[in-house]
């Protein structure tokens, strides 16, 4: 893909939005996993009374990229191009596409939500 990357135009930055409602304002706590357990991304938001739609940028932790491109080459088959993920132009790396677990914990509930990239 070509998140991140600088073009002639502009840099092309993705987002995703998350639904999540809470019954009263206050801090939450989100984390990005892969389906194998892998924490990709934490960070906390502010929630307001109702319906949030929390912005995320799809980047990762620079730590995990050695492990994350391990799980997502586990499968491929012996004549597939591996998947390399990699710090690009603006000194992020991204999600790729796939299945992701959210979890937002708000007070003393958590909920899990998937986030499917395509």
């Amino acid at each position: 893909s070509n998140w991140g990357k600088k073009s002639v135009w502009e840099q092309t930055i993705p987002k995703a939005q998350i639904p999540v409602y809470a019954n009263k304002p206050g801090k939450a706590s989100v984390t990005v996993s892969t389906q194998d357990s892998l924490e990709l991304q934490n960070f906390e938001v502010q929630l307001s009374k109702g319906l949030n739609y929390l912005s995320y940028d799809l980047k990762i932790r620079k730590e995990v990229l050695d492990e994350y491109n391990k799980i997502l080459n586990k499968d491929r088959e012996p004549d597939e191009k591996p998947v390399r993920i990699k710090v690009i132009d603006n000194g992020s790396a991204y999600l790729y596409k796939g299945k992701y677990s959210v979890e937002i914990q708000y007070g003393e509930v958590t909920v899990q939500e998937t986030l499917k990239l395509e």
